[in-house]
């Protein structure tokens, strides 16, 4: 649950620059206040996506959440890019010295966006966050977010080094088609592979439904597969830490005689998010999300489907 600036502002001139299909940028962004093990046991993973798929032309890397900032470092060949992440490995000495300091991740994405190196339209972005923002009003970052069509998948610690807003990445992540996960710093390696890492580059759903809490169901907006073939799901649980409100949740889609879904019938406590491979008609599904929660806050649940084959439209926004 959480209270926001609802206001945004788009561009009356969004960017046409590009299309899904356009090659464009991977940037991975990480918080100082992890550890190098942390950094390097995801770098290891979502490089292979970013430089084994020929949907990234460039891929940019930066630490952020140090006293002095730190520029965007842009490369084509995956040596040279380790190579700067190992010269960018995090430093204790360099992190903010109070707990009450924000992080400054919301100031690297605008630095991204307002980058002359790399393509920003379309661009996909991976982020660490271990200290949380003091911001709330995200309004103008949204709006340049969605000019673009940039999309981003934020990891967030459970525990976190500093800031006071948990739910200022949430909240843009919502506002701009991206996912949000929650995880222990522990087991954000494995996690990895499990969050949207953009291995399927094509976003072809996004639903941000919001739920009253206790018991109850919800209808989705339908979901017009375009093409047969498997699909990378990924639902939020909740969205806030700790997770102690969900207790079961589930997202079905079904056309005609065809029913499938997936979900979890227990509660969870390590992070709020699911997902999982699922194969798919090129048909019309209609989507219900079911849920009990342990009390009467509202949610706001992110759902979004993924696809490996190219499309000719941007997945359009919920909100």
């Amino acid at each position: 649950m959480y209270l926001f600036v609802t206001k945004f502002f788009l561009s009356d001139k969004n960017d046409n620059s590009c299309d899904p299909t356009t090659p464009t940028t991977y940037l991975f962004a990480y918080s100082n206040d992890f550890t190098a093990a942390v950094v390097g046991g995801v770098w290891e993973y979502i490089s292979d996506i970013a430089f084994g798929s020929p949907h990234y032309s460039q891929v940019g890397t930066v630490r952020f959440d140090v006293v002095n900032e730190e520029s965007i470092e842009f490369n084509t060949d995956k040596n040279t890019a380790f190579a700067a992440i190992q010269a960018h490995l995090p430093n204790p000495s360099l992190s903010f010295p109070s707990t009450s300091t924000g992080s400054d991740i919301l100031k690297t994405l605008t630095k991204f966006l307002n980058n002359t190196q790399a393509p920003i339209c379309g661009s996909r972005l991976f982020l660490l966050v271990k200290r949380y923002p003091n911001e709330t009003d995200i309004s103008e970052l949204v709006g340049r977010l969605r000019q673009h069509h940039v999309v981003f998948t934020a990891m967030v610690s459970m525990t976190p080094s500093g800031g006071e807003q948990a739910s200022t990445v949430y909240q843009l992540a919502s506002r701009t088609n991206g996912f949000c996960a929650y995880n222990y710093d522990e087991d954000f390696e494995g996690e990895a592979g499990h969050v949207p890492g953009f291995y399927n580059p094509y976003l072809v759903y996004a639903s941000n439904p919001q739920v009253p809490g206790q018991s109850g169901s919800t209808i989705l907006p339908p979901f017009p597969a375009p093409t047969a073939g498997s699909y990378w799901f990924s639902m939020t649980i909740q969205d806030h830490i700790p997770i102690d409100s969900v207790n079961t949740i589930s997202l079905s889609w079904q056309n005609g005689a065809s029913q499938d879904g997936f979900g979890i019938d227990q509660r969870l406590y390590n992070t709020n998010h699911i997902s999982n491979y699922e194969s798919l008609d090129q048909v019309t599904y209609n989507i219900t999300l079911q849920y009990s929660f342990s009390d009467n806050n509202p949610e706001t649940i992110q759902v979004r489907i993924y696809g490996a084959s190219p499309i000719n439209y941007w997945a359009p926004y919920d909100n």
